[in-house]
């Protein structure tokens, strides 16, 4: 299991314990998820999903970065940060096989630096 996926089993788990024990008369729960990058939306759209059967009252996303791609699904979240180009981007918690992510900027990690800490 990733780590992502972990995070999501933990979040969902809390809202099944939320949802469980909220009211028959209707959905009070509010969602907001922060998302450091959103590349294609494709991940987002699933989470999304799965948040619905939880009917909450609202679900807002809110990105650091979104990025560019012509490989979108065309989600574009409720908040975004920086729209950015169509290249890796690494720094602040935003890694390259665990490389960067303690950079206090975000850059782009050039083909150089990619081979370079190729795993």
């Amino acid at each position: 299991m990733t780590a992502q996926q972990h995070l999501w089993r933990r979040a969902l788990l809390g809202l099944q314990q939320e949802h469980e024990g909220a009211s028959e008369v209707g959905s009070t729960l509010n969602v907001l998820i922060v998302e450091d990058i959103v590349e294609t939306g494709r991940t987002m759209r699933k989470l999304l999903a799965l948040l619905e059967k939880y009917k909450p009252q609202m679900v807002k996303v809110a990105s650091l970065l979104l990025k560019r791609t012509p490989r979108s699904s065309g989600y574009r979240p409720d908040f975004v940060g920086f729209e950015i180009p169509d290249k890796f981007v690494v720094g602040y918690a935003l890694d390259y096989n665990e490389y960067f992510r303690d950079l206090n900027h975000i850059c782009v990690i050039s083909e150089r630096g990619r081979q370079k800490y190729k795993v």
